[in-house]
């Protein structure tokens, strides 16, 4: 028993009890684990996770924080460690030097051995020995792939392996850099590495190299060379970190840590551009289907990448309100490391935390949230009862419509209420120059205005180019024909964007002057574009 206090490793299976998120709307539970996690990887069915705990350092008589990492499996909501190495209380083995916003930056597993990487050097943990070793002479790894069974990692800017009966890293790279240095007068910095079709792609400062095994070395097959090292291919080492981009089909997703943007490098073409996020995302990961990012303070996004336009659109977002330095996805679900004793569980189902699937107007939010025509609010709610106003309209219609919205310093001299700082004037310019909608009388646009269900009507009308029809008989009661809007609400009723009883929306009447809700405008726009 007195050996086992000093190196703890075995087999167990966790019982994890899922305790209630402080916030209810969050919708996330937490699951405890033995020691502060600040790192999840998967791999197959297999979770690594890495992070910290305090111990004391006999050497000088203090409290450090010393590395810990653990193995097991997953499934859902269930997360079973299996084996975890939390070193003794008292320690002057593995001593981790106070860099509390990364503490692990990489995590692999090959063949039974465990690899995690700090900033101040990689720890090599063969599980059939009974504690892991350091390595790299003070110097971390910024990231690490298994490729083809080896261990392939970036150091220093070049890539390299690793021998894992030593822990020696070998580059293989870094002539190969110079060379191109010199050729094209551009430095060439490698701080990922990732496997892409058959390629081992690196990707950092000046560009992006494919390179294919050659026997215990790389080949150059191709690269996309970028001689602005301030544009599409500059990634810093502290942005290098594993979770610091991911690759979403054939694009690499590359937060920027100073301003509220992604950098989308297309893998197969080399060109690149950059979508607009909510907050400063520094940590990525994707299912596939849809991107993950967190903020340092704690907020979650799950965003749907629409590359054709150059934009995202959130599907939801959760505010922890903790530092969170990892987050990691699987099977619908995304799991979040917050340096604390437990790991946060969001199920990928929850879109908006008002809004459920059988809810009637769900399919059209959906829809239009995966395309960015719509979003929600910082707390993950919809709202969808809440009005719209003209502006807000006007925004989703140009988005809809693809227009380019860019605002025009004529406008204000045709709406006085519409000005070039205002938030709203490149949509309202794009609609208005469509000729989509139209303003008030006396110069107004009435930006703040709620939008009524007959002017967005109109509105789809106009932009369908349809033919107005004039019954004889009106289809609903409360709509004369001597009324404004009567040709297009029944050219529009014809064309099926709205019905005579369309539950929450009309019942036999109409109710002209009624305000449309969020959820009522989201249906006709959805009934509109599909």
């Amino acid at each position: 028993m007195k050996q086992l206090s000093f190196i703890v490793i075995f087999s167990l299976v966790l019982s994890l009890v899922f305790l209630p998120s402080s916030d209810a709307m969050t919708k996330i539970r937490w699951i405890d684990v033995p020691f502060e996690v600040s790192h999840i990887v998967f791999e197959g069915e297999t979770v690594y996770i890495g992070g910290t705990t305090m111990a004391h350092d006999d050497v000088d008589n203090s409290m450090r924080r010393v590395i810990d990492m653990g193995l097991g499996t997953i499934s859902g909501e269930n997360i079973n460690i299996s084996t975890y190495w939390v070193p003794p209380r008292k320690t002057s083995l593995i001593i981790y030097q106070q860099y509390e916003e990364a503490p692990v930056t990489a995590i692999v597993y090959t063949g039974r051995t465990m690899i995690i990487s700090t900033i101040h050097g990689y720890y090599i943990w063969p599980l059939s020995v009974s504690k892991p070793k350091l390595y790299g002479n003070g110097a971390g790894l910024d990231d690490m792939s298994v490729i083809d069974g080896k261990v392939y990692a970036t150091r220093f800017g070049t890539i390299g392996t690793i021998d894992l009966s030593n822990g020696k890293f070998t580059d293989l790279t870094g002539n190969i850099q110079q060379s191109i240095s010199q050729t094209n007068d551009v430095g060439i910095a490698l701080y990922v590495v990732f496997p892409y079709k058959d390629y081992i792609v690196g990707l950092g400062v000046g560009g992006v190299l494919f390179f294919k095994q050659d026997g215990a070395g790389l080949k150059l097959v191709k690269s996309y060379i970028d001689k602005d090292v301030d544009s599409r291919y500059d990634l810093d080492p502290d942005s290098a970190m594993q979770g610091g981009f991911t690759v979403w089909k054939h694009y690499v997703m590359l937060p920027d840590k100073q301003y509220d943007l992604i950098r989308v490098v297309d893998l197969d073409s080399g060109t690149s551009f950059t979508v607009e996020v909510p907050a400063n995302i520094y940590r990525v990961a994707t299912d596939g289907t849809y991107l993950y990012g967190a903020t340092p303070k704690g907020r979650i996004f799950a965003f749907n990448v629409d590359v054709k336009h150059e934009r995202v659109g959130i599907l939801w977002q959760i505010d922890l309100k903790k530092p969170v330095y990892s987050i990691a996805v699987k099977d619908g679900y995304v799991y979040v490391a917050t340096g604390e004793k437990k790991i946060g569980v969001i199920g990928n189902s929850l879109q908006f935390s008002d809004i459920s699937e059988d809810y009637w107007a769900y399919d059209a939010i959906r829809y239009l949230s995966e395309l960015g025509i719509i979003n929600g609010y910082p707390d993950g709610t919809f709202r969808p009862e809440k009005s719209v106003t003209r502006a807000e309209f006007a925004k989703m219609l140009a988005l809809a419509m693809n227009l380019d919205p860019r605002c025009d310093d004529t406008l204000p001299e045709i709406y006085v209420d519409v000005h070039a700082g205002d938030w709203f004037c490149p949509y309202v310019t794009a609609v208005v120059k469509a000729g989509y909608m139209r303003g008030y009388g006396g110069g107004r646009f009435g930006p703040n205005n709620k939008v009524k269900k007959e002017e967005i009507l109109t509105t789809i009308v106009r932009v369908k180019g349809w033919t107005l029809i004039n019954p004889s008989t009106p289809t609903f009661p409360d709509v004369p024909k001597s009324h404004w809007s009567y040709r297009y609400i029944e050219t529009a009723l014809q064309h099926g964007i709205v019905k005579k009883n369309d539950p929450h929306i009309t019942d036999g009447k109409f109710h002209l002057g009624v305000p449309a809700t969020r959820a009522q405008t989201a249906v006709f726009i959805y009934r509109m574009i599909r």
